[in-house]
């Protein structure tokens, strides 16, 4: 059943946000093409998505390809739990730290990083938690292995850094990574004047990043879902026998989650870590109750007899980065977990 939320926007809006969340670059006539509807019809639609929902337009990377190795995941909880406005000044200047948020239920506050070592990531966790002792905090860390949809977009700042360190990647391609992550809508002639260079160079070169890989996809994401309950949970369990039994199920009923257009995802991430958890997620639901039974009492039920621990959190502030929901085709995009028999090829 459609969330009550979900009921108020259009198939329009609907298929707008699924078209540009699979490729935020298409033209507003190839967008009144797919859709079949005029192109002011689009410009308007899309200018109230912008409105509504924040929609911003930026890129899916391919991160081992850029260099940047590992994506870590961690859930705090603190004695005293710190103010918002203390943990973005903590924050401000870190650009691992992809995406922070202060959260309620089983954790105080969630981090995702991004690093491009083992090395830069323990050097990272000594800092912060050295910053953060007044708090006293309890770190339960998890490493990305197979992600099976789903993102957490990369800061500029973190782009920025990739010039010189990777020899693929040039001052140029740096910045129109940059450009593009920051609005990947804006056309080559307004790149090229930003730039200061020639149009013809800046599409030869994006066409280069695309093609070489660095770029999945790019993308189009709702920084205010309409949704209520954005939450955040991992799950922990005991081995035992028929486990991939159980874990096909499970993956089985994410994809039956995404049945008909929905003006954003109800699974927006979900990845299989190593750590302190061996699934993350992150999902947008209307409310405590829609959660609790599609991630807590789900998860109970499917892995009964592997007694699953499940720590659930809502998301109450974002305090770095961005609360990014998309709207794509799950069933395409999902990457089973048969996948970890083949060679890694993204976080």
């Amino acid at each position: 059943m459609l969330d009550v939320a979900m009921k108020e926007y259009s198939y329009t809006k609907k298929m707008l946000m699924r078209e540009l969340g699979e490729d935020s670059r298409l033209s507003v006539t190839d967008l009144a093409k797919r859709i079949g509807c005029s192109r002011n019809t689009v410009v308007s639609n899309i200018k109230a998505l912008e409105k509504e929902l924040g929609l911003r337009y930026g890129i899916e990377f391919n991160r081992p390809m850029l260099g940047l190795a590992q994506t870590h995941v961690i859930r705090v909880r603190f004695g005293r739990k710190p103010s918002a406005k203390a943990l973005r000044e903590l924050f401000r200047e870190d650009h691992m730290a992809q995406f922070v948020a202060l959260t309620h239920g089983d954790f105080d506050m969630f981090i995702s990083v991004t690093s491009t070592s083992a090395e830069e990531y323990m050097g990272w966790g000594v800092r912060t938690t050295t910053r953060l002792l007044d708090y006293m905090p309890e770190f339960f860390p998890s490493m990305v292995g197979l992600k099976h949809t789903g993102f957490t977009p990369v800061s500029n700042e973190m782009l920025r850094r990739l010039s010189g360190q990777r020899a693929e990647f040039d001052d140029l391609d740096t910045r129109i990574l940059v450009l593009l992550n920051s609005d990947s809508r804006q056309g080559y002639k307004e790149m090229a004047r930003k730039l200061g260079e020639n149009m013809e160079t800046v599409r030869y070169r994006v066409r280069r990043l695309s093609g070489r890989g660095a770029i999945r996809r790019f993308t189009a994401m709702a920084r205010k879902p309409p949704t209520n309950y954005n939450t955040l949970f991992f799950v922990n369990f005991r081995f035992s026998p028929r486990l991939m039994e159980r874990v096909a199920e499970a993956q089985r009923y994410y994809l039956s989650g995404e049945e008909g257009v929905r003006i954003v995802n109800r699974f927006q991430l979900l990845a299989l870590t190593s750590g302190s958890d061996i699934l993350f997620g992150f999902g947008c639901f209307e409310n405590e109750e829609q959660a609790i039974r599609d991630v807590v009492l789900f998860h109970k039920e499917v892995y009964k007899d592997d007694n699953p621990v499940i720590n659930f959190a809502m998301i109450d502030e974002v305090v770095k980065g961005e609360l990014a929901a998309r709207n794509i085709d799950i069933k395409k995009d999902f990457r089973p977990v048969s996948l970890l028999t083949e060679p890694a090829k993204e976080e």
